[in-house]
């Protein structure tokens, strides 16, 4: 099969791409489910990944998704799930999911795309771009297995332990520990570092050498091996959802194929500073170049800013650009001190949801060579300013004038454009367990977010689709993201070099790709802690210097705010909490609650909310049998409904369940149970929001409902 193409060739401001969407799957060695074991592979890895290795009998497949995804799109799981109530197949239906049988994944899983590359493209160099593997690849283009070469970290060295803000004169000093999951004992840096590691991470593969033009039919394989679930830095669920049975193994980010001249432009960036009259802006843009051949080039950049009309408000030119040799993501700045003429006289300016409107600008660049188009980019930004500072909520201080550096009461406050912003908004759960990508969710949740007069999401670690950023950058839904709780993520202490490695280069991938977007206003070192906190040890302190290093590698400090974590406790590492805190209240309460003080709403509340939510009737009956949608606190009953519940400490609805009969009185039957439930979650968010108001710049200046969506 050929691979579905999207193409971005016909406009003359970018330069050739094409998606590879389409995709087909077997299992690499065997599977416990017969119609997958008839299908699975037998033949070796060099057959496997010949460009003609028959592959009519596999399964269809897209990326992005997972290879249970994938499946269950296929029907391979029908026969073991009980259709909802209407007689349809629905994998979240009752306990469907339980039922996939994890022996299917426990080998690995083969992924092939047959791709076309137009003849009017020959001559130039060809990308191939992965950004996301889960968790290990093998890569074949047309028989050859692939080396990853492209990498951000060169040398061994800043994996070791050194130099700090806490230790400034350390020598670089090796250490070692096991590291855990798919990692434990690689220790071979020669070997992790050209390998295909990690889900987060993008990966950046010159295939010039080894494809044809015109009609000839090229192909791609990648041999899948899943991840360690909680112990290798991917996917974690915490508590919101089950574990799939494949721990989301598979080609979960997007396949991309482009050609470009030998220079070839990513990654581009905006600062903004604006004056505090909001009459001036003073812009520096920053884009890489790489050069995929073996010999320098010399080149000149240019970049054409337009306002949201489409009208030239800015041209600039730089000339004289070296790019070595195998150069990768060599970084251009071009800024205003240099360029009199990214100083812009009154700039149509950014803001978030509620505060003021989501002008556009566009700048398209064009890297030359010889006089020869190299490369082209457009990148789409918003002007606006993001500062930050630490106060204190005086009520949650007992109204006093001192204060502890890790006291609740410290509260990060957000200024957009100089202009303190209340943030609220919800923690958001990728809309999909499988991973598949749906651009009418992605609508909704921001219109969803938005008919609740929120203005902020927070990702937890998920990095899910850039289809729902560019939605939050056109309608002012700003972004706070960084990595994940409760998992290997959590535990930096541990961390081996080869793993350092992948967290490494995994937030050189994820924190380039954020910071296009103009949502993206904050990012997380840590969620619960921070990565320097006292129990992680030198270790810790060490992999938290580096995140910083790296943030300010990516200019990121001169676009957004930075915080080590969304807790309220101390790294060690610059000795001050984030201002942020999560000891509010996770489950439900009443709607008086909020107005307590000083429990209720204070500082900046980074995880904290109404806990439970029973949905309405009609998604009830899409996720519960007929027959056990009442009595809720029945025998039989019970634990389908709780089966429905996040996991941990969330795994019943019993406080909500309180609350509601507590209020309305115990009720007689479903429909009663849920419009009463429905009244009571609409009094408690209500009496939440009022709250927020009544306290906003004082006593609150965050608010993140745990959860945003229904997990």
């Amino acid at each position: 099969m050929v691979a579905a193409i999207i193409t971005g060739c016909s406009s003359k401001k970018e330069s050739y791409t094409q998606q590879l969407k389409e995709w087909k799957i077997a299992p690499a060695t065997s599977a416990l489910t017969p119609s997958l074991n008839a299908i699975a592979v037998t033949a070796s890895d060099d057959a496997v990944a010949a460009a003609n290795y028959p592959t009519t009998n596999w399964l269809r497949a897209v990326a992005p998704s997972t290879v249970l995804g994938n499946l269950v799109d296929n029907g391979v799981y029908n026969h073991l799930f009980e259709p909802d109530n209407e007689g349809n197949i629905n994998e979240y239906f009752n306990d469907n999911f339980s039922k996939i049988p994890a022996e299917d994944f426990d080998g690995q899983w083969w992924y092939s795309a047959d791709f076309t590359i137009p003849s009017g493209e020959a001559g130039k160099r060809v990308t191939l771009t992965f950004k996301g593997i889960s968790y290990t690849g093998e890569i074949y283009v047309n028989g050859t297995k692939i080396s990853n070469k492209y990498i951000n970290i060169k040398d061994e060295d800043y994996l070791k332990n050194g130099a700090t803000l806490l230790t400034p004169a350390a020598e670089t000093e090796d250490y070692h520990t096991d590291g855990a999951g798919s990692l434990r004992g690689v220790a071979d840096w020669d070997v992790y570092k050209t390998q295909f590691i990690g889900t987060m991470r993008t990966y950046d593969i010159d295939i010039t050498d080894l494809v044809t033009f015109g009609r000839g039919k090229n192909n791609v394989k990648v041999k899948v091996t899943k991840p360690v679930y909680r112990d290798d830095l991917t996917y974690y669920w915490v508590d919101w959802n089950p574990a799939p049975a494949d721990a989301m193994m598979g080609l979960t980010g997007e396949v991309f194929l482009q050609t470009s001249g030998s220079a070839r432009l990513s990654n581009p960036a905006v600062a903004s500073k604006v004056s505090f009259d909001h009459n001036n802006a003073r812009l520096s843009f920053f884009v890489d170049v790489s050069n995929f051949t073996t010999s320098a080039v010399g080149g000149t950049l240019k970049a054409v800013v337009k306002d949201p009309y489409g009208n030239a408000v800015a041209t600039v030119t730089k000339e004289n650009i070296r790019v070595p040799a195998d150069a990768y993501n060599q970084e251009i700045e071009l800024r205003a001190a240099e360029f009199p003429q990214l100083n812009l006289t009154n700039p149509q300016l950014w803001w978030p949801y509620l505060s003021g409107d989501q002008p556009l600008y566009t700048v398209d660049y064009e890297f030359s060579v010889d006089g020869v188009v190299s490369d082209r980019l457009r990148h789409r930004f918003g002007i606006r300013e993001i500062t930050e500072e630490v106060n204190v909520s005086p009520y949650a201080n007992n109204y006093s004038d001192s204060i502890s550096k890790t006291h609740l009461s410290n509260m990060m406050q957000i200024y957009v454009n100089h202009r303190p912003v209340l943030l609220k908004g919800g923690g958001y759960c990728a809309t999909d367990l499988l991973l598949r990508h749906d651009k009418n969710t992605n609508k909704a949740v921001v219109e969803y977010m938005m008919y609740m007069g929120m203005n902020m999401m927070r990702d937890e670690g998920k990095f899910f689709d850039n289809d729902l950023l560019d939605l939050m950058d056109e309608n002012g839904i700003v972004l706070m993201t960084g990595w994940c709780c409760c998992d290997r993520w959590q535990s930096p202490g541990g961390f081996s070099k080869a793993e350092r490695f992948v967290a490494f280069e995994s937030m050189y991938a994820q924190l380039r790709n954020a910071r296009k977007y103009t949502c993206l206003i904050l990012w997380y070192n840590g969620s619960d802690d921070p990565p320097s906190i006292a129990r992680q040890g030198v270790n810790g302190q060490n992999v938290e210097q580096k995140y910083f290093e790296i943030a300010a590698d990516l200019r990121w400090l001169e676009m957004g705010a930075n915080c080590s974590n969304g807790s309220a406790k101390l790294a060690l590492l610059t000795d001050v909490v984030g201002g942020q805190h999560m000891d509010a209240t996770y489950d439900s309460q009443t709607p008086t609650w909020y107005y307590y003080e000083p429990r209720g709403v204070y500082g900046f509340i980074s995880e904290g909310g109404g806990g439970g939510s029973v949905p309405v009737k009609e998604t009830m009956r899409r996720i519960l049998p007929e027959a056990n949608l009442w009595p809720y606190n029945s025998t039989e009953n019970y634990n389908v409904w709780n089966y429905h519940t996040c996991r941990g400490n969330f795994n019943n609805l019993g406080q909500h369940v309180s609350f509601i009969d507590g209020t309305y009185g115990a009720s007689a039957t479903f429909d009663e149970f849920i419009t009463r439930a429905q009244i009571f979650q609409y009094d408690m968010q209500r009496a939440q929001f009022e709250a927020l108001s009544f306290n906003r710049f004082k006593n609150v200046s965050g608010f993140v409902n745990w959860m945003l969506n229904n997990a």
